[in-house]
């Protein structure tokens, strides 16, 4: 071909290649080629995100327990460019009671799951594709750690007595300590589970029953409820008057007052019964070994003895001065 014909052919492919129109046909003809050839069966390999459901411990950190699980699948060529292009497309949800799922044995925040089970799950789930098999060597999720400990119940009792009502006894709980168990994040901040309100009113004088726990979610426990016992009485005050005493150190002192005033208050059901009170001051000029001296020889009142059944208990005077005889004299 001459020098003359070359130049010709291309200044036809050029105008040729310059037609809008012409472009425009083969960029529809190769989408059509492409959109033909996506109707054929293919086999490839796609992320599947896998929720779990089920599995305790599992916290929203991590997704509510998502994974990503890299699967072979046969199917549409639409459908896997979907699942490519779009990995919610290919999303699915499996329970936990349908798969293996194993605690890790070196690190328990860790769940280990079978791959064979994770199979089986998500080929029930899968939809438009054949799945052929997962490409992971192992699925883990992560949770949280796991803890447990022994914890009171505390009553939640809200009153509403008209008049002066006390308790006359210690409240009765049973059990009065629980055990629970949780993500250690939550366990590591309960001290105590309190009950459902138990409403305290003038219309009588004993309360017996069974109420529910509140149980912080997350959280289980050994037991939903406990038993509990109150009993209430109208309360009066009383007043006795102790000779203070000297504990912490042998010898001969002086204790100015010598006595002090006890008041508390007592349900009238008990107003006359004997009460074996002492009234006493620990000795010992140090502040840093005791914490009731206040300086210049004064120290605080404390008292010990049957107070059960007692509230409001008040000393006067709170402080009391100490003198230390010298010995000979």
């Amino acid at each position: 071909m001459s020098k003359h014909n070359i130049i010709r052919v291309k200044n036809k492919i050029l105008s040729f290649v310059k037609d809008p129109l012409l472009l425009v046909f083969i960029g529809i003809a190769t989408i059509m080629w492409y959109l033909n050839h996506l109707n054929a069966t293919y086999m490839n390999d796609v992320n599947i995100p896998v929720t779990v459901r089920g599995v305790e411990g599992v916290n929203n950190g991590n997704s509510a327990g998502s994974v990503n699980v890299v699967c072979q699948v046969r199917g549409n060529g639409y459908t896997l460019l979907l699942m490519s292009l779009i990995p919610q497309y290919a999303a699915v949800e499996v329970s936990a009671s349908d798969l293996t799922v194993t605690k890790d044995p070196v690190d328990s925040s860790f769940y280990n799951i079978n791959i064979r089970s994770l199979e089986r799950a998500i080929s029930a789930q899968i939809k438009n594709v054949e799945l052929i098999g997962v490409l992971n060597n192992e699925i883990r999720i992560k949770g949280d750690r796991y803890a447990e400990k022994i914890v009171p119940v505390v009553l939640d009792i809200v009153h509403d007595r008209s008049g002066q009502y006390m308790k006359t006894m210690p409240s009765v709980i049973e059990p009065a300590n629980i055990l629970i168990k949780g993500p250690i994040r939550i366990i590591n901040d309960i001290k105590n589970i309190e009950t459902e309100p138990i409403n305290v009113t003038s219309e009588q004088k004993e309360y017996v029953g069974l109420v529910q726990l509140e149980i912080p979610e997350g959280v289980e426990s050994s037991v939903s409820e406990v038993k509990y016992n109150l009993e209430y009485d109208i309360f009066t005050e009383r007043r006795v008057t102790q000779k203070v005493e000297v504990r912490g150190e042998k010898g001969k002192f002086i204790v100015l007052p010598s006595s002090v005033s006890v008041k508390f208050n007592v349900p009238v059901s008990k107003m006359k019964e004997d009460r074996k009170l002492t009234t006493y001051i620990d000795y010992g000029n140090d502040p840093k070994t005791n914490s009731g001296y206040i300086g210049e020889n004064r120290y605080l009142v404390k008292i010990d003895g049957d107070l059960s059944g007692s509230e409001d208990i008040e000393i006067t005077p709170r402080y009391v001065t100490v003198i230390k005889e010298e010995s000979g004299k």
